[in-house]
Order: structure tokens, then C-alpha cells, then sequence
């Protein structure tokens, strides 16, 4: 009896090991097609735009059709490799070191911010109970990615990947590109469509016509979304934080000691004293590397600094104090 309960529990462990291999497949497969169709647009693009749009203006304007070319992979390859990069860039795990943490003072000698603002109901670290580790500020679980982002902004489709502290930069770079390589092929195929003669084969024609179409659509979707992250990245939140703060802000907790008054102001306890500050907390201090698709945020990604001037008296106490 024993050995079949035994056979029994390994079956069903064995059943469920599949189930879960098999679910990984499956988002492992799922993942990847948007990055196949975004690998897709852009060959079909390149063919399009260099074959039919720049081979006729080379007739016309060689100089011009130079310029096209040259710019074009420009600003392609500056779109390739931000996407590449943000793929292929860890957003931000958890160190093990701050699982090990039992105060503060722990923080102090690891991180140059020694502060755990974002405790849980009870006032303890918040912690995850699907990884079963502590989580530091700002940091959320992805289901998908199965374990806790550092200061996740959101999870990203088409990158196959969660957008974080590791990642954000090189993120807001891909859409800036991506903005601009739309922005630069519909200006330039607008004039050859207005001005087109019918020499081309309608199959052309309608290349022609549907990629514009498609670059103008991508083009507006990347406004906004560049200027949605910029906003964001000036008032140092993310995301998940700002739809937290729109909707039940007041669901987050903060240390008693720090004493924010989320009731009353809603206020963001990451959100500096200048939109300069903000800004280098993501792209770092150094001008020359803002545009390149590399990590160059502060920190450590587990603790972050705080305004004294976002700290307000707290209903409870008639001072606001920072130990």
C-alpha cells in the first residue's frame, strides 16, 4: 500500500511538473510572436522603403535619394539596437543580499539610499509570496516573468520582456527611435504618393500606400506613448505607480517614521525637487550617454531617494522626521 501511494504521489508530482513545463512553453511561444511580427514589419519595411520609395527618388534626385538612404539606416540602426537591447537587458532582479537584510543599517552598507519606505499593512517589509523573498521598494511580481521586477514599470509585449529599472532608459529610447524612423519615412514616401505616375506595378502601389499607413498609425501610437513616459520619467514614477495613485493610491503604505500624508496630498514620495533630478535618476548624469541604448540609471534599483519637501505632518503626528 505504501509503495502505491508512493507511485501515486510521484505520478501526480510528475503531472503537474508537465502542466508547468508546459504552461513555461507555451508564454515562451506566446512571448515571441510579437517580437516575430515587429522582425517581420521591419524586413517587409526595408524592402518597401529601399526598393520602390528610394530607388524612385534615385531617378529623380540622386543626391536626394542619398540622403534618404543614408538617414533612413541611421536611424534604423539606432531603432534596432534599442529594441535589441531592451530584449536582451535584464529589467531588475531581486539581489540576494537584500533578502538576507534585517534593518536598515543592512541597507546602509549596500545601498547608497538607506531607506525601506513601502511597508506592508502591518508596517513590516513587504514581502511576495509567490517568489517567497522580501520585495524592495517599488518592485511588483510579474506573472509572466514569474518573478519580482525591480521598480516594475510595466510588462511589454513586444519586447518579450518586463520594462524596469535595468531597462526603462533603453525602453524609452526604442519608442523615441521609433518615433522619429516613422516620423522620417512618412514625411519622406508622402511626396512620392501625391506625386505618383502609375509607373509602378500596382502590387508597388499598394506596398507603397499600406506602409505609409502603417508609418503614420506607428507614429501617433509612439507620440503618445513618448510623451506618457516622459511625463512620467519628470515626476519619477512608474507606471504601475501612477495608475496606483489615479485609482487607490491610498492602498500604499510608508514607513511611520518617513510620515507621508498620502490621505491628504496623494503625494509621491519618489518625486524630487526638480524635473532635472527626476530625469537622472533614469538617464543618468552624464549628457553624453542619454542616447545610447545602455543602462545608466542611479542607484541599485532596491532604494531610492526622497524629496524632504514631499514629507508632510502626519494625522497621527505633529512633525515630520527622517531617522
Amino acid at each position: 500500500a505504501f509503495q502505491d501511494g508512493q507511485v501515486q504521489q510521484e505520478t501526480g508530482s510528475d503531472l503537474k511538473h508537465r502542466s508547468t513545463s508546459w504552461q513555461c512553453t507555451r508564454q515562451r511561444i506566446a512571448g515571441s510572436i510579437p517580437v516575430c511580427l515587429v522582425a517581420s514589419l521591419v524586413i517587409w519595411g526595408y524592402f518597401v522603403y529601399i526598393l520602390i520609395i528610394c530607388a524612385e527618388v534615385l531617378d529623380r534626385n540622386f543626391s536626394l535619394g542619398i540622403f534618404y538612404i543614408i538617414t533612413f539606416h541611421i536611424l534604423l540602426l539606432l531603432f534596432l539596437a534599442s529594441y535589441m537591447v531592451c530584449i536582451f537587458t535584464d529589467p531588475g532582479s531581486v539581489p540576494d543580499w537584500f533578502e538576507n537584510i534585517e534593518s536598515e543599517n543592512d541597507i546602509e552598507r549596500n545601498s547608497p539610499n538607506p531607506r525601506i519606505v513601502e511597508v506592508n499593512r502591518l508596517g513590516a517589509r513587504r514581502f511576495c509570496n509567490k517568489c517567497q523573498r522580501p520585495k524592495p521598494d517599488r518592485a511588483h511580481h510579474c506573472r509572466l516573468c514569474n518573478r519580482c521586477i525591480l521598480k516594475m514599470d510595466h510588462h511589454c509585449p513586444w519586447i518579450n520582456n518586463c520594462v524596469g529599472w535595468g531597462n526603462y532608459k533603453i525602453f524609452q529610447l526604442f519608442i523615441f527611435y521609433t518615433l522619429l524612423l516613422s516620423l522620417f519615412v512618412s514625411l519622406t514616401i508622402l511626396p512620392e504618393i501625391v506625386e505618383m505616375d502609375f509607373k509602378h506595378t500596382s502590387t508597388d502601389m499598394i506596398q507603397t500606400i499600406f506602409f505609409f499607413a502603417t508609418a503614420i498609425i506607428i507614429f501617433f501610437l509612439m507620440l503618445f506613448l513618448c510623451g506618457f513616459h516622459l511625463n512620467l520619467t519628470f515626476l519619477n514614477m512608474t507606471t504601475i505607480e501612477f495608475y496606483e495613485k489615479k485609482t487607490s493610491f491610498h492602498t500604499l503604505f510608508f514607513k511611520e517614521k518617513i510620515q507621508i500624508d498620502v490621505r491628504l496630498g496623494n503625494l509621491n514620495p519618489y518625486q524630487l525637487s526638480s524635473k532635472k533630478k527626476n530625469f537622472e535618476q533614469i538617464f543618468g548624469t552624464d549628457v553624453l550617454f542619454w542616447c545610447i541604448p545602455f543602462p545608466t540609471s542611479l542607484g541599485d534599483g532596491c532604494s531610492y531617494p526622497i524629496d524632504d519637501n514631499l514629507l508632510t505632518s502626519s494625522p497621527t503626528s505633529s512633525s515630520s522626521t527622517i531617522e
